[in-house]
């Protein structure tokens, strides 16, 4: 494998953290700094080069590193933006795939879009209980319960 690794990062409204992992999962290095402490995009970008990069190199560098995968609230997989969210202190549509990718230079990156906060964890306890409730009076079996059933339940 010419290109074991990969960067992961998650960016949250208070903290965001970054490490690289190889193709086990296994974490090999991590890191962390505070999101709302950069006003501007391209401070917080630096200031995640600055700490990633060292990382990088640790594992053989950008050559070792088959892409990086974010998970950023009100991220556009499609464009790899950040477009307008409510939670990070830079407003409006943010490049953020590009910036990351011109510079900290690895091949690919992949904006995720799973960034689920405290409403989506009710929304989500809440359904398990429903669901739960159906299976103990029996309305339901465990082998039953389905992505449809999930999705049922939801709000």
């Amino acid at each position: 494998m010419d290109k074991p690794y990969v960067v992961g990062m998650d960016i949250g409204g208070t903290n965001s953290v970054f490490g690289i992992v190889d193709a086990r999962g296994n974490i090999l290095s991590v890191d962390s700094i505070k999101t709302q402490a950069y006003k501007e995009i391209d401070d917080y970008v630096n200031a995640v080069a600055e700490k990633l990069l060292p990382m990088i190199e640790e594992v053989g560098g950008k050559d070792k590193i088959k892409g990086m995968g974010i998970g950023a609230p009100n991220g556009n997989f499609y464009t790899g933006n950040i477009e307008f969210a409510p939670n990070l202190p830079w407003k409006g549509v943010i490049k953020l795939s590009e910036l990351f990718q011109e510079r900290v230079g690895v091949p690919k990156v992949l904006n995720l879009i799973l960034a689920l906060d405290y409403s989506s964890r009710s929304e989500i306890t809440e359904a398990v209980r429903n669901i739960a409730t159906k299976v103990s009076k029996g309305e339901i079996s465990p082998e039953e319960i389905s992505e449809q059933t999930i999705n049922e339940h939801l709000y």
